[in-house]
């Protein structure tokens, strides 16, 4: 099914996006993606048919044609030529947004439990900064929504970069009921330098938090490391 409203507006206008409650609708894999997730375990396969249903459904309302939905060496799908995308699972709910790519290059879709990130969790995924703000620190619901904002744009900067971050390389500030900020921590390359600040937004279900970054031509210009 297409994506609620409440979620697509988490994104600029141009992204389709895709959603499924129930795993069991999700449409047969190719077998090209079956030989992905073969030896994995019931849930794993589950998730991973879910994500390509939900992925070919958004490109479907963009004009593309169902193609198998491969992955590269760090796990993250190949998308089509031209198009960007994300994909994201947690608590029975899974979805994926895609643009064509231009004024947008990269998407970062994340969706995560609101208890998901426990206080033993937290200082495995706090930067200094975070470690300060004892309000986020004492709610699960903040703690939840910093990983997800995280996860989020880390998906999306891995389409710049090529490369994975750890969790202290970016600090996330809540901006108000609805938007956060990531700073960069440490400059990346193809994505910008030490101290940008770039726009997310969130929304929380009963008991789901979900985080999006959209990174466009401006936020990945002037990126080469200082």
């Amino acid at each position: 099914m297409k994506m609620r409203p409440f979620l697509l507006r988490l994104f600029p206008t141009g992204v389709a996006g895709a959603e499924l409650v129930e795993f069991q609708g999700a449409a047969p894999l190719f077998p090209s993606e079956m030989s992905l997730v073969r030896g994995a375990v019931r849930k794993r396969r589950e998730e991973f048919q879910a994500g390509r249903h939900c992925a070919r459904e958004a490109l479907a309302q963009l004009g593309h044609p169902p193609v198998p939905l491969l992955r590269d060496a760090q796990r993250a799908p190949i998308w089509p030529q031209g198009i960007v995308g994300s994909i994201s699972h947690a608590g029975g709910f899974c979805g994926a947004v895609v643009a064509r790519r231009g004024a947008i290059v990269a998407l970062g879709f994340d969706v995560e439990r609101r208890d998901a990130v426990t206080l033993d969790l937290w200082p495995r995924i706090a930067s200094a900064e975070e470690h300060a703000e004892g309000e986020v620190q004492g709610s699960s619901d903040a703690r939840s929504m910093v990983f997800s904002a995280k996860e989020a744009f880390y998906k999306a900067q891995y389409t710049l970069s090529r490369s994975w971050l750890e969790f202290e390389d970016v600090s996330i500030r809540i901006v108000d009921d609805g938007r956060f900020e990531v700073r960069l921590e440490r400059t990346v390359p193809g994505v910008a330098r030490r101290g940008a600040l770039i726009p997310g937004q969130f929304r929380f279900s009963e008991s789901l938090v979900f985080c999006a970054v959209a990174l466009t031509e401006h936020d990945s210009s002037g990126s080469s490391p200082a």
